[in-house]
């Protein structure tokens, strides 16, 4: 966290099929196992729009690029935040994603972020300091001033800020928008 530049991006997620992740979802509810992870993954699923004949079409590329960022998330959210953060490409889809999906992962790592800033120091450089307020969901510095003096953190809320780096989806989208 406490060098100039950030490091290099994760590789971009493979492309994930709504409909496949409906039917695994739709297992669990059918079995009476709907996981607190799987209840938020339901919650945040993309509505698939449908043609006029009632057949699905695909998402638009900026939807479906938000949704395999999620599900990279989900499927391997240590290894991925850990990358993201690092990279400093950290967006609130995928923060929330394991805040409210995995909480118990978001925990720990929270420690351990916690304890990268105690060991880097401040002042930490922008591109720190913005992934770290997308992390956490405020500003990093409150968190970790917060968690020294033992107080209890406030209730987690979105991020107001933007994220600091574009997301893979807003360059793909960009160009899309403007030529038309």
């Amino acid at each position: 966290m406490k060098q100039p530049q950030p490091a290099k991006a994760p590789p971009i997620p493979p492309h994930v099929e709504v409909m496949q992740v409906q039917a695994v979802i739709s297992r669990f509810e059918a079995s009476g196992q709907l996981i607190p992870p799987v209840a938020y993954l339901k919650s945040q699923l993309p509505q698939i729009p449908m043609d006029r004949w009632g057949q699905p079409l695909p998402l638009s590329i900026a939807k479906q690029e938000r949704f395999d960022r999620m599900m990279a998330v989900f499927t391997r959210p240590v290894e991925r935040v850990t990358a993201l953060l690092h990279a400093g490409s950290l967006d609130t889809i995928e923060a929330n994603t394991i805040r409210f999906g995995h909480p118990e992962l978001y925990a720990q790592l929270r420690e351990q972020v916690i304890a990268e800033m105690a060991d880097a120091g401040p002042p930490l450089p922008q591109w720190s300091e913005s992934v770290l307020g997308v992390f956490f969901g405020r500003d990093a510095a409150h968190v970790y001033v917060d968690d020294q003096q033992g107080e209890k953190p406030n209730p987690v809320r979105e991020f107001a800020g933007k994220p600091p780096l574009p997301t893979p989806a807003d360059l793909n989208s960009e160009s899309a928008l403007r030529s038309h």
